[in-house]
């Protein structure tokens, strides 16, 4: 009823209509689409429809309806439940002054792409002005998106008006990304693109370079297809990093950027029909990083798009006196790529005054307001423009000569300096230095304005964190499972022949304080010795050279007692009702090792009769054993804690998720060798020592010996580690 008196009380001459963030549904576009059909918006020129439960049926009608606004300029769809977009297609293919459509956070599918860039295409055929295209964060490249890859080739090839294209985060693979690639070979239209997120990359010189996936051939230099647009596909965050990075590792990176993707769009929302009920959240909710790059227009993030950056042409010129003193060759080098990339410039010859002079001269595209720093090779020399400032290099850059000497690596100290201008726009001097952004003006000419930072962008929009770590489910060692792990325990271990009854919750007392170094303590050496397929435990050895550090070897106790309680701990208790599926005939499991201690401290303290009362002598007993193993379990404890401290952060967090495609491969070559047919997959201590073995992971630090160890600390702490693996 609000959107119909709203929409009722529109006037005829509104140009600009801003619905976003409510939840319009069917209903609400059908009375917004009913007023459009009868002509009544004749002038409207943007209308934002955003996080409005916008699909379907509804989107069917509010494209037809916006055919009988000629004049509409701008269309935004952003965060909708979009997944088909034929009549948006169809509406495109006449509508021939809408210069802007936004479907960013949708979920297009592959069919739906390719019906767009249908209408996209006959938009240009038609003489339309389709200039900016965002799709971003729709995640239609998974298998069978090659046809919609080459739909949009098509597009590139023929459109003369499309400006800026957002493809950002769509896990497009290294097929797709050079069928893209092919339509824009003879492209000179196209200004920005937002690629990153896709298995592809840009060099400094706008050459996009699709990634080969595993299994395939690495695709040469040669095969680079010319790109008007941004220069490495990595994460926004990371712009200056990405514009430094080299070879394999920026290669890496943006690879797997892709299945970056394939987990935020999974998980956000795997059922589209839940979309306008998530995109609904209350203003005091926080809003995550995650969320911010997700939920954020792309024009509000850095980005290494030429049209959002504000991308300048920088002339490069090495001067030469006179002709007798001109080299055979000049190259430029410049910090857009850290001094990687050369650029062989062009010999021309002037007259200046009569005099006959050689200028060799190129061009590179970079950032505007930054500062460039470029070193010249002279022939074989490495040289600074006589006419440029010079900086020192905070560090030392290796630059390998070309032509002759193109075996030869030299190490550069400083550069010389190149102030970018930004480009030209209105309020260039006030604007100076400061990201902006070209919006629509109200006389319909782009107006330069400050884009919206970070803060700004959190206290304006508050959504709820749904960021998910990579060790979400990584459950820790907290009180709470340690108490299951101890009552597991308590009940397997044949406690009844060595602890009254009455005794049982003093003891257990004592244990609950120093349950957790028992365990770090029986981690450790259960995993020392063990090797191919033996299951994890305690041997006999170890468990002598244990008692033996703690100071627990003397007359009350020796070595043929130690040996004696392993072995009356290792009997099976005759109350268990199936065997375990954890076997391991020549040592310990967990329940056994805490019954061996209880063992040990009964031999130390109570048969030796230094204690009057049983129930305090079960106590000091076992305060005295764990007392002497305290600096060992205190030890293992901390190194165990500074270790997941250290891991469990916001950066080691985002290496693992960039990294994440790559580990999963590796970890399905090494796994399920072991594994019983029909049963769960995993990867068992044979495949993961093998991995290392050909990682060459084996060190002084790190000897083969302790690969059990950082395996088992892999495996998460389970309550149940007898009758289950």
């Amino acid at each position: 009823q609000g959107l119909a008196a709203l929409v009722k009380a529109l006037s005829w001459e509104t140009e600009v209509l801003n619905l976003s963030r409510n939840d319009l549904g069917l209903r609400g576009v059908t009375v917004l689409a009913d007023r459009m059909s009868e002509a009544r918006l004749p002038r409207l020129r943007s209308l934002d429809l955003s996080s409005c439960g916008v699909a379907g049926t509804a989107l069917s009608m509010l494209c037809a309806s916006l055919l009988q606004c000629p004049f509409l300029l701008r269309l935004d769809l952003n965060h909708n439940s979009i997944t088909d977009v034929e009549g948006i297609g169809e509406m495109l293919a006449d509508h021939t002054h809408l210069s802007r459509l936004a479907l960013n956070n949708n979920f297009l599918t592959a069919r739906g792409v390719v019906s767009l860039f249908r209408g996209v295409l006959e938009n240009s055929r038609n003489g339309g002005q389709l200039a900016d295209l965002g799709l971003a964060w729709n995640g239609f490249g998974k298998p069978g998106a090659l046809p919609a890859a080459e739909a949009i080739s098509e597009v590139l090839a023929a459109s003369v008006t499309l400006y800026h294209l957002d493809l950002s985060y769509n896990g497009l693979d290294a097929a797709c990304c050079a069928a893209i690639g092919s339509g824009l070979k003879d492209n000179h239209h196209l200004y920005g693109l937002h690629l990153v997120g896709n298995a592809a990359t840009m060099d400094a010189d706008g050459f996009l370079q699709p990634l080969c996936n595993a299994g395939e051939r690495e695709m040469p230099m040669g095969e680079a297809m010319s790109l008007p647009g941004q220069l490495r596909s990595g994460d926004p965050h990371l712009f200056a990093a990405n514009c430094l990075a080299g070879g394999n590792h920026a290669a890496a990176a943006a690879m797997l950027n892709t299945n970056s993707v394939r987990r935020s769009f999974s998980r956000r929302h795997s059922d589209p029909a839940v979309l306008s009920s998530a995109t609904a959240a209350t203003a005091d909710e926080e809003l995550s990083e995650d969320t911010i790059l997700r939920e954020r227009d792309d024009l509000e993030q850095k980005s290494t798009c030429w049209a959002c950056e504000g991308w300048t042409r920088v002339e490069l010129e090495w001067d030469v006196p006179t002709l007798h003193d001109a080299p055979d060759f000049v190259w430029a080098f410049t910090s857009l790529d850290g001094f990687s990339a050369a650029l062989s410039l062009r010999r021309l010859e002037v007259e200046i005054d009569g005099v006959r002079k050689v200028r060799f001269v190129g061009a590179r595209m970079v950032p505007g307001g930054c500062k460039l720093g470029v070193i010249f090779q002279v022939d074989g020399k490495i040289r600074i423009a006589p006419n440029m400032g010079t900086e020192a290099l905070a560090n030392p850059a290796d630059v390998r000569l070309r032509g002759r000497r193109s075996m030869d690596v030299v190490k550069v100290h400083e550069m010389g300096v190149i102030n970018c201008p930004i480009s030209p726009g209105q309020g260039q001097d006030k604007l100076h230095g400061q990201r902006t952004v070209l919006l629509d003006g109200p006389d319909g000419c782009p107006v330069q304005m400050l884009r919206v930072t970070e803060s700004e962008h959190r206290r304006l929009y508050r959504r709820q964190s749904t960021s998910i770590t990579f060790f979400a489910t990584f459950e820790k060692e907290t009180a709470e499972l340690l108490g299951e792990c101890l009552t597991e325990d308590w009940s397997k271990a044949k406690v009844g022949r060595i602890v009254s009854e009455q005794d049982w919750p003093e003891v257990q007392m004592v244990l609950k304080e120093s349950y957790r170094k028992v365990v770090a303590i029986y981690r450790l050496i259960s995993t020392l010795g063990v090797a191919s397929e033996t299951s994890f435990g305690v041997n006999q050895i170890e468990l002598s050279d244990l008692v033996s550090k703690a100071g627990l070897i003397d007359t009350r106790t020796r070595i043929a007692d130690v040996d004696r309680l392993f072995i009356a701990a290792k009997v099976a208790n005759l109350e268990m009702k199936r065997g375990p599926a954890v076997k391991n005939d020549k040592a310990l499991a967990r329940h056994q090792f805490l019954e061996f201690l209880l063992r040990l401290a009964d031999q130390r303290y109570i048969q030796s009769g230094d204690k009057p009362n049983l129930a305090e002598a079960c106590e000091q007993a076992l305060r005295a054993v764990l007392g002497a193993l305290n600096d060992l379990g205190e030890a293992l404890v901390l190194e165990i804690d500074t270790f997941f401290e250290a891991l469990h952060t916001e950066a080691s967090d985002e290496v693992y998720k960039r990294h994440r495609h790559a580990l999963q491969l590796v970890y399905k070559e090494f796994s399920g060798k072991n594994t019983k047919p029909g049963a769960l997959v995993f990867m068992s201590l044979s495949e993961f020592q093998e991995l290392l073995d050909l990682m060459e992971a084996h060190n002084a630090d790190f000897p083969h010996q302790r690969s059990g160890f950082a395996f088992r600390l892999g495996m998460m702490t389970q309550a149940e580690e007898t009758y289950s693996s």
